[in-house]
């Protein structure tokens, strides 16, 4: 029994002892970086964590492109003015007193000497027509910048924001305008650090395109209103909408190789309506110009207001005219009667009675 229990003590000891020596007790590190875009001239952190990191010292970090290795007491690594020929994969490991730990996962430390390009965009969109308002956005990944804007390769602006955007107006936009527009951003200058520039943007073509508006008509039979949009010409594809006050949309209708289309209103309070077409230019749209306006419901009355009125009187001459032709036929005129002509030598004896004031009843 007791040469049993003191094989047992003895192969335990045996085994904690072999453990040891092939360092199966010491836990393998990990290892982190605090950024995730390293810039030259930037200062980053490398730390190699343990699971638990009671007695552990001497850490390294060893970069595995360069076979550099750099000791260090505590577990953080502190890279200043980091340079691009320090990029490469790096592992970390530790020693303890009875030995060292595996090497831990690799992680890449990319040193960049140009920051990712910016993403550049335009409202309200690349085409639009003559005279047209339109805004570029160029935003970078990184504030306080300084921006370039470049059309056609020539520099049309440069400006230093302390944010992440930069954003260029045209105003009143004509064929001069049209191009295609580039940005990129750079840190500012300064004296101590390189300046670091972007990569340019692809570039985004804006075209000014003069649009035709289209015509719009209606039909109604106090019922249901038809509102017609017709386009002056085909297109193979091409979009319609139907627009009321201050711009709502109230219908969108695609239409493929026709230029016309109806749509029908059932409600008819007074509104304002008016309609566009879209068409497809390569991978974006042009908008044409807005039809002329159209009226429904009382908006609609008071819009022909006039040529009711004129309708109105030419009815009522009309009218009047017929009505005078018929009372003239019906009801001939009456005209006063003027007595009789006396015959001459009568006339002279009724003047001279009167001359003598005396009456002749009976012309004798």
């Amino acid at each position: 029994m007791i040469s049993f229990l003191s094989f047992t003590v003895s192969f335990t000891c045996y085994l904690l002892v072999l453990e040891q020596a092939s360092g199966g007790q010491i836990s393998k590190p990990t290892l982190t970086v605090n950024s995730s875009v390293i810039m030259i001239g930037d200062t980053i952190l490398v730390s190699c964590n343990l699971k638990d990191g009671s007695g552990a010292h001497n850490f390294s970090l060893s970069n595995t492109n360069t076979d550099t290795v750099r000791t260090e007491k505590k577990a953080e690594f502190t890279f200043t003015n980091i340079m691009e020929s320090e990029s490469g994969l790096y592992t970390c490991s530790y020693c303890v007193q009875s030995g060292c730990s595996d090497p831990s996962n690799h992680v890449e430390i990319y040193v960049r000497d140009t920051f990712q390009q910016p993403t550049i965009t335009v409202i309200p969109r690349k085409i639009v027509q003559p005279g047209a308002s339109i805004t570029i956005k160029c935003e970078a990944r990184y504030a306080n910048m300084a921006f370039t804007l470049y059309k056609d390769r020539a520099i049309v602006k440069q400006e230093t924001t302390d944010g992440k955007v930069f954003t260029y107006h045209i105003k009143n936009a004509a064929e001069s305008d049209r191009g295609q527009y580039m940005c990129m951003y750079q840190t500012k200058p300064d004296n101590n650090r390189r300046q670091i520039k972007s990569e340019l943007t692809n570039p985004m073509m804006i075209d000014i395109k003069d649009l035709p508006k289209p015509s719009i008509t209606k039909e109604d039979d106090n019922v249901t209103i038809w509102i017609h949009c017709t386009a002056p010409a085909k297109y193979s594809e091409i979009w319609f909408q139907l627009l009321g006050d201050q711009d709502t949309l109230n219908f969108d209708i695609r239409e493929e190789q026709n230029n016309k289309v109806t749509f029908n209103i059932t409600e008819r309070s007074k509104k304002t309506y008016y309609c566009l077409y879209r068409i497809r230019v390569v991978d974006d749209f042009a908008d044409s110009i807005h039809s002329d306006q159209l009226y429904i419901g009382e908006e609609g009355v008071a819009a022909y207001t006039i040529s009711n009125i004129v309708r109105l009187l030419i009815a009522a001459v009309l009218l009047i005219a017929a009505g005078c032709f018929c009372f003239k036929h019906y009801f001939p005129l009456k005209t006063e009667e003027r007595p009789p002509e006396l015959p001459h030598a009568r006339d002279k004896l009724v003047k001279g009675a009167k001359d003598n004031q005396l009456v002749c009843e009976s012309g004798v």
